[in-house]
């Protein structure tokens, strides 16, 4: 019943690890749970129906905080390869775990940071972490977010290296 959110490190072309980190409030650790992803490796993609998707990493100190959190709020400017079709959905996720200062495997994350975006157009849109409690202090270091624009209101199925049976 305790609120958390999904951070991952170490990505490569291969995998990734996953940490679920609760906010301050709560314990610490976070019971297990089912996730689901999306991989997409950084680029520009040409889908089979000629839908066009891009990816990317983005490394920023941008942060945008809550009320009662102290500190001049920021955006990181994101621009596409070239201008998209239309104006894009995008998803993003903090990948890494750069800015935690205490042992998320047996403490609650300090700052509770989560990915957060604004703006999408055809060109980019704005990203920047998201503090949103006034306790947990500044972000200590840059951090990386990773992200993928897709067109929005499409239907269709991802098959990936293992589809289902």
């Amino acid at each position: 019943s305790n609120s958390a959110a999904l951070r991952i490190t170490n990505v490569t072309t291969t995998g990734f690890d996953e940490l679920i980190l609760e906010p301050d409030a709560w314990d610490g650790p976070h019971v297990a749970q089912a996730i689901h992803y999306i991989a997409v490796e950084p680029g520009r993609h040409v889908l089979p129906g000629g839908s066009i998707i891009e990816a990317g990493r983005t490394v920023t100190s941008a942060i945008q905080r809550g009320s009662g959190v102290a500190g001049a709020a920021s955006w990181q400017s994101v621009s596409f390869s070239s201008a998209l079709p239309t104006t894009p959905s995008v998803i993003s996720q903090i990948q890494s775990a750069n800015s935690e200062t205490r042992n998320v495997a047996s403490q609650a994350s300090r700052p509770f940071i989560t990915a957060t975006l604004s703006g999408p157009r055809q060109t980019g849109f704005f990203s920047a972490p998201s503090a949103t409690k006034p306790k947990d202090g500044p972000r200590r270091r840059e951090g990386e977010t990773g992200w993928t624009a897709f067109p929005p209101g499409g239907t269709g199925v991802f098959q990936g290296l293992n589809p289902p049976a």
